[in-house]
């Protein structure tokens, strides 16, 4: 085992619809062993959900077989293995096409595998199932699933690798997971081939890192990136990432040959800091400590990261488990507003708008203005704003016609000065939407299996070691602040001129990720990056909503960062 050289792993999926061609230059540029891609996210399992109601043999995410079907041939031509979680709520089920589109090229249904026991909405339907289980939420955990308003009709459990390893283990060469943890398919690959134990938590916890690192495919390569400015004229038809992990867990970040972009320290850094939790990552198979991650170039090499320091804790004895539910209906109609007065004109509308809702059923209603009053605009375009009315509710005779768009279009004869309504009516008809409730499960309480090509069902163990984690993370400020005024002279400018950022969400909780490019700046960027200093600077968007909710605060001084 130590002297294997790296494995490379390549993603060619940051979500469903991503591009539909990086799977076939992954396979013909860039020389990787293993090709993952992850296809989901909680908005497209309620939608996988609702497609599965209606036709039983759909619900997975078939952008991944189309492109599996253009490269399936080369795929086993070059003995690479395909490991994706794109089997969303059927896996079985495109584990079956996919077999027989290998039969239909004469190769055998068997290096198919599915790993399944991720869907576990059978302990909703029949609760008898569910025994004792109450289903904490992930982040307020004194709320129970049974306080939820609404009825959900789906479940899933988020899986980690173990059963991805176990099918590699027994000759897989394609693997069909349902709603494995976005990193999984990384880790259970670089697990299989260093034969790493369970219990080899550091080498874990860096592919565990290397998997949140390309799971988002071109995110690392510069897409979404604060610095994007810098090689502004290659970001078209960018690359997708290749992770080289070694035997420690240590890995390089690089990409295909071919396509734009580049991956650079502050690229990597950037999605590194993206989803976050502070500096516990936590995982079904691992806990990643990230107090000491390095993140570092590699001397005389184009688009290569190293990426280490990363330190491995026992799992916890739970895993998420995301509930969606029918939430209601859903309308929309957007004003235009521009010259002068702007701000008069939208609040004359918001009182119009008030009258005629006055005895509406909505469960929610939101009127906001986007943009602000240019003067002296050298163009309509240029001075105009927007104004949208937003409503939801959870019945959709709430939203009909006579209660929504017809008293709303009345309004256009007594507006204000200038009125223009974007009269795509198709907004203003009642749409379905989903709710989600992010809740905590037993992880002994799935049932993660895995399918075989030849039919056979493999049982996957659940860790045989956990440990418990604090659902309020630790938090705190900088040591040793710094007083501001020592670092000299000011002039008002905007934070992210010489600060990156990145944003992401992890179930009801948000983040952000703030670093600076030179060591010298950091005593400052932790000095002004306080809580209270975050609130100051979300301005009234934090006042809107409870200004009560908690901020959790750390740093990670080796790649300068301060994390909320």
């Amino acid at each position: 085992m130590l002297s294997k050289r790296p494995i490379r792993i390549g993603n060619v999926s940051g979500a469903t619809g991503d591009s539909p061609h990086a799977l076939e230059r992954m396979v013909k540029d860039g020389d990787v062993d293993v090709i993952t891609g992850d296809w989901l996210s909680e908005m497209n399992i309620a939608w996988n959900a609702i497609v599965k109601k209606d036709n039983p043999e759909l619900g997975y995410e078939n952008g991944f077989y189309t492109q599996l079907e253009g490269s399936l041939d080369e795929i086993i031509a070059k003995g690479i293995k395909v490991v994706t979680n794109a089997g969303a709520l059927n896996t079985v089920s495109l584990a079956r096409k996919v077999q027989e589109l290998c039969k239909s090229r004469g190769y055998s249904e068997e290096i198919v595998a599915a790993v399944i026991g991720d869907d576990v909405s059978e302990l909703i339907v029949d609760r008898s199932k569910a025994g004792d289980l109450e289903f904490p939420h992930l982040d307020h955990t004194e709320m129970k699933l049974h306080d939820w308003e609404l009825a959900p009709f789906c479940a899933n459990a988020y899986i980690g690798c173990r059963g991805i390893i176990k099918a590699l283990d027994r000759g897989a060469s394609i693997v069909i997971c349902g709603r494995c943890t976005d990193a999984s398919p990384v880790m259970g690959a670089a697990a299989w081939y260093f034969g790493w134990r369970e219990d080899q938590y550091d080498e874990l916890a860096g592919a565990l890192i290397a998997g949140h690192l390309i799971e988002c495919g071109a995110y690392v390569v510069g897409a979404n990136f604060s610095g994007f400015k810098e090689f502004l004229p290659d970001l078209v038809d960018l690359a997708f990432p290749i992770a080289e992990v070694d035997v420690n867990g240590h890995c390089v970040i690089t990409k295909t040959t071919s396509g734009g972009g580049h991956v650079t320290p502050n690229t990597v850094k950037a999605q590194f800091l993206y989803e976050l939790q502070g500096n516990l990552y936590l995982n079904p198979d691992v806990v990643a400590d990230l107090a000491e991650v390095d993140v570092v170039g590699e001397e005389g090499s184009k688009d290569r990261v190293r990426v280490f320091g990363v330190k491995g804790l026992p799992s916890p004895a739970t895993t998420k488990v995301m509930f969606a539910a029918p939430g209601g209906y859903q309308v929309e109609a957007t004003f235009f507003i521009n010259g002068l007065d702007v701000d008069a004109k939208a609040k004359m509308m918001k009182q119009q708008l008030a009258h005629i809702f006055r005895d509406n059923n909505f469960s929610k209603f939101s009127v906001e203005l986007y943009g602000t009053e240019i003067d002296n605009a050298k163009s309509q375009q240029a001075g105009t704003v927007q104004l949208r009315v937003f409503a939801q509710a959870r019945k959709k005779e709430d939203l009909e016609a006579a209660k929504f768009k017809i008293p709303l279009y009345a309004l256009r004869m007594q507006s204000y000065p200038g009125y223009h309504m974007n009269l795509d009516f198709r907004t203003m008809e009642p749409k379905a939407f989903m709710e989600i409730f992010p809740a905590l499960i037993p992880i002994t309480s799935i049932r993660h299996q895995v399918q075989l090509g030849s039919g056979q069902l493999l049982e996957v163990d659940p860790p045989s070691r956990t440990a418990q984690y604090p659902v309020e993370r630790p938090s705190y400020e900088i040591a040793s602040p710094v007083e501001l005024t020592s670092f000299g002279p000011t002039q008002r400018a905007p934070l992210g001129s010489i600060v990156h950022a990145r944003s992401g969400d992890k179930a009801d909780n948000s983040n952000i990720g703030f670093f600076v490019r030179h060591e010298d700046e950091y005593p400052w960027l932790q000095s002004l990056l306080t809580v209270c200093r975050l609130k100051e600077l979300f301005g009234d968007d934090w006042y809107k909503c409870n200004p009560n909710r908690r901020i959790e605060r750390v740093e990670f001084k080796n790649i300068l960062a301060v994390h909320l």
